[in-house]
Protein backbone atom coordinates (compact mmCIF):
# COMPACT_ATOMS: atom_id res chain seq x y z
CA UNK A 1 0.00 0.00 0.00
CA UNK A 2 2.80 2.44 1.24
CA UNK A 3 4.46 1.78 -2.46
CA UNK A 4 1.19 2.70 -3.95
CA UNK A 5 0.61 5.72 -2.58
CA UNK A 6 4.59 7.03 -3.30
CA UNK A 7 3.84 5.93 -6.75
CA UNK A 8 0.43 7.93 -6.97
CA UNK A 9 2.47 10.74 -5.28
CA UNK A 10 5.42 10.38 -7.68
CA UNK A 11 2.60 10.46 -10.26
CA UNK A 12 0.99 13.69 -8.91
CA UNK A 13 3.98 15.52 -8.50
CA UNK A 14 5.21 14.55 -12.29
CA UNK A 15 1.52 15.60 -13.56
CA UNK A 16 1.94 18.80 -11.52
CA UNK A 17 5.91 19.59 -13.21
CA UNK A 18 3.77 18.20 -16.62
CA UNK A 19 1.37 21.10 -15.95
CA UNK A 20 3.71 24.28 -15.06
CA UNK A 21 5.72 23.15 -17.94
CA UNK A 22 2.80 23.69 -20.25
CA UNK A 23 1.78 26.63 -18.83
CA UNK A 24 5.17 27.64 -19.27
CA UNK A 25 5.20 26.30 -22.89
CA UNK A 26 1.81 28.09 -23.71
CA UNK A 27 3.26 31.55 -22.24
CA UNK A 28 6.34 31.34 -24.26
CA UNK A 29 4.31 30.69 -27.44
CA UNK A 30 2.27 33.41 -26.82
CA UNK A 31 5.52 35.98 -26.40
CA UNK A 32 6.73 34.50 -30.16
CA UNK A 33 2.91 34.88 -31.40
CA UNK A 34 3.60 38.76 -30.14
CA UNK A 35 7.52 38.74 -31.73
CA UNK A 36 6.00 37.54 -35.07
CA UNK A 37 3.39 40.07 -34.91
CA UNK A 38 5.90 43.19 -34.23
CA UNK A 39 8.46 41.55 -36.45
CA UNK A 40 5.55 41.90 -39.44
CA UNK A 41 5.09 45.26 -38.68
CA UNK A 42 9.09 45.85 -38.74
CA UNK A 43 8.84 44.09 -41.87
CA UNK A 44 5.97 46.26 -43.22
CA UNK A 45 7.87 49.40 -41.92
CA UNK A 46 11.05 48.55 -43.62
CA UNK A 47 8.79 47.88 -46.59
CA UNK A 48 7.93 51.38 -47.03
CA UNK A 49 11.17 52.95 -45.88
CA UNK A 50 12.50 50.66 -49.20
CA UNK A 51 9.64 52.14 -51.14
CA UNK A 52 9.93 55.88 -50.13
CA UNK A 53 13.66 55.35 -50.73
CA UNK A 54 13.45 54.12 -54.25
CA UNK A 55 11.24 57.01 -55.09
CA UNK A 56 14.01 59.64 -53.71
CA UNK A 57 16.79 57.83 -55.08
CA UNK A 58 14.85 58.19 -58.97
CA UNK A 59 14.28 61.94 -58.18
CA UNK A 60 17.66 62.45 -57.26
CA UNK A 61 18.51 60.82 -60.64
CA UNK A 62 16.20 62.98 -62.33
CA UNK A 63 17.83 66.12 -60.41
CA UNK A 64 21.07 65.57 -61.42
CA UNK A 65 20.06 64.38 -65.03
CA UNK A 66 18.35 67.86 -65.27
CA UNK A 67 21.53 69.81 -63.56
CA UNK A 68 24.06 68.09 -65.64
CA UNK A 69 21.78 68.83 -68.97
CA UNK A 70 21.71 72.67 -67.86
CA UNK A 71 25.43 72.45 -67.30
CA UNK A 72 27.11 74.17 -63.61
CA UNK A 73 28.93 76.83 -65.48
CA UNK A 74 25.02 77.88 -66.16
CA UNK A 75 24.30 77.55 -62.91
CA UNK A 76 27.65 79.29 -61.27
CA UNK A 77 26.38 82.06 -64.32
CA UNK A 78 23.23 82.44 -62.76
CA UNK A 79 24.38 82.95 -59.18
CA UNK A 80 27.02 85.48 -60.25
CA UNK A 81 24.15 87.26 -61.75
CA UNK A 82 21.92 86.82 -58.91
CA UNK A 83 24.72 87.99 -56.49
CA UNK A 84 25.37 90.82 -58.53
CA UNK A 85 22.01 91.84 -58.49
CA UNK A 86 21.65 91.52 -54.85
CA UNK A 87 24.81 93.46 -54.42
CA UNK A 88 23.88 96.64 -56.20
CA UNK A 89 20.71 96.44 -54.26
CA UNK A 90 21.94 96.51 -51.04
CA UNK A 91 24.28 99.65 -52.51
CA UNK A 92 20.87 101.68 -53.33
CA UNK A 93 19.40 100.22 -49.65
CA UNK A 94 22.02 101.91 -48.61
CA UNK A 95 21.85 105.23 -50.00
CA UNK A 96 18.77 105.62 -49.10
CA UNK A 97 19.05 104.58 -44.96
CA UNK A 98 22.08 107.27 -45.18
CA UNK A 99 19.72 109.59 -46.60
CA UNK A 100 16.61 108.60 -44.49
CA UNK A 101 19.06 109.13 -41.13
CA UNK A 102 20.47 112.41 -42.57
CA UNK A 103 16.62 113.75 -43.22
CA UNK A 104 15.59 112.70 -39.52
CA UNK A 105 19.09 114.85 -38.50
CA UNK A 106 17.92 117.78 -40.61
CA UNK A 107 14.24 118.00 -39.01
CA UNK A 108 15.87 117.02 -35.37
CA UNK A 109 17.89 120.23 -35.76
CA UNK A 110 15.15 122.47 -37.41
CA UNK A 111 13.16 121.34 -34.45
CA UNK A 112 15.62 122.03 -32.26
CA UNK A 113 16.53 125.63 -33.99
CA UNK A 114 12.16 126.51 -33.57
CA UNK A 115 12.16 125.84 -29.67
CA UNK A 116 15.49 127.81 -29.09
CA UNK A 117 14.73 130.66 -31.39
CA UNK A 118 10.89 130.92 -29.95
CA UNK A 119 12.67 131.13 -26.21
CA UNK A 120 15.43 133.74 -27.15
Amino acid sequence: MADRKEYIERLERDANQLLAEIISLRAEVGSYRKAVKELDKVREALSKFLNKTGELTEQTYKLLKIMNEIGSAKIFQQLETIAATMDISSKKLTVIIVLVIAGIITVTALQVYIVFSKTL
